[in-house]
């Protein structure tokens, strides 16, 4: 549905001219009761999700540790792998690369909790993916599934902080998990009506956690809990201060310059990001993270999704504050059930041919609020399914929504 602004003229004109003229009227159509306050406000309202630092980190200069800067030879990707498998495993990490530039000519994956990418400063070092188009490089933070998921015994009610299920043995206090509706809407292979949430506490197969469950799970439609081996454990992961800039078009299309999978207490800030495959920021199954004074720009076009900014799906508690993009279809996405996700006071500039820059690309993202954000044109889509539930928009400044 489109939404159409409607304009107040005011003019002076004389009493005979104005009994002349002709008013249209039409019929209103009834679009129902306003909503209140709780068809768009979760039970738990929105997080303001900070980072929270449990202190106690080892610098490490990847300089001093096999990764020279401005040495092209030199796979940033493999020598980070070997840093953090040999150097201070144990302790919380951070991993500082002053200025210059890095070349990564493979995919680095990061699987270990409690890890920092800390640059000198967005202007002065590069991140530079360097990898042939076949690569298909990304900087990745990667944890995994634990085990299959298992039934919730009975419903879910919004407000509930408990749920009973089959087996929780392998379920332990600081987990990850995911709740989902088993037999209830999918979207490229995932179930979309579903919410993070971190366990607080476990009384045999009893789990309680720290934040109201916000959608109603239906019985009939098979609630279900899987744990999460979540790169998490109070640490976090981040990237700050480092200029980032993919050189060569990916062959696949599903491939961003930085991807965070599975992880909690997460940020990435003061980054500049340059030219991504289909995302600069691809933030999947996260809950828990702050995206802030980032700049998003510049792609590579390719078959089916490309040109996004920051592609918020699956993730819960998510705060995306104080970017600026520019030149990209959608500059921020929330889709595949993302909920509790607040977008506010970007600057969201000049899109590419005009496509929708603030996308509800379907998928049922729900309970997400925007708040103080400047873009050109909002669209809510049922590609996949269903846009959402409760999305209120709050002083954002648009050209148009949709």
């Amino acid at each position: 549905m489109r939404l159409v602004c409607l304009v107040s003229l005011l003019a002076t004109a004389a009493a005979s001219t104005i009994k002349h003229a002709k008013i249209r009227t039409r019929a209103i159509d009834d679009y129902g009761n306003i909503p209140t306050t709780s068809d768009y406000v979760p039970p738990g309202g929105f997080p303001d999700t900070t980072w929270s630092d449990p202190s106690d980190w080892v610098e490490i200069d990847v300089t001093k540790n096999s990764l020279p800067v401005d040495y092209d030879s030199i796979d940033a990707s493999v020598a980070i792998a070997d840093i953090l498998d040999t150097v201070s495993t144990s302790s919380r990490r951070v991993l500082v690369f002053p200025a210059g530039t890095y070349y990564f000519n493979s995919t680095l994956k990061i699987r270990s909790s409690d890890v920092i990418l800390r640059g000198a400063g967005l202007s002065k070092t590069t991140f530079l993916i360097t990898a042939n188009g076949s690569a298909n490089a990304e900087i990745r933070f990667d944890g995994s599934w634990t085990a299959e998921g298992r039934p919730v015994d009975g419903s879910v009610s919004p407000g509930a902080t408990s749920v009973n299920v089959s087996d929780a043995s392998d379920i332990e206090v600081g987990q990850m998990v995911q709740l989902y509706l088993n037999a209830g809407r999918q979207a490229w292979g995932t179930f979309i009506e579903s919410q993070l949430l971190l366990v607080k506490s476990v009384s045999g197969n009893r789990l309680t956690f720290d934040f109201p469950v916000d959608l109603t799970y239906s019985e009939k439609k098979e609630p279900y809990i899987r744990p999460i081996d979540a790169l998490f454990n109070v640490g976090g992961l981040h990237i700050e201060g480092v200029r980032i800039e993919r050189v060569n078009e990916p062959a696949a299309q599903d491939v961003s310059n930085v991807a965070f999978r599975m992880a909690s207490n997460v940020f990435d800030t003061d980054n500049h990001s340059i030219n991504s495959g289909r995302s600069h920021a691809d933030i999947a199954l996260v809950l828990g993270m702050v995206v802030e004074r980032n700049y998003a720009h510049g792609f590579y076009i390719n078959k089916g999704g490309y040109g996004y900014g920051f592609n918020v799906h699956l993730s819960t508690g998510v705060r995306v504050t104080d970017n600026k993009t520019w030149d990209l279809r959608h500059h921020i996405l929330l889709q595949q059930g993302a909920n509790h996700n607040v977008i506010s006071y970007n600057a969201i500039e000049e899109p590419w041919q005009s496509y929708n820059d603030m996308a509800f690309h379907a998928s049922y993202a729900y309970f997400n609020l925007i708040e103080g954000n400047t873009f050109y044109e909002d669209c809510a889509d049922n590609s996949h399914d269903n846009a959402d539930q409760g999305k209120p928009f709050i002083t954002s400044l648009s050209g148009h929504q949709e």
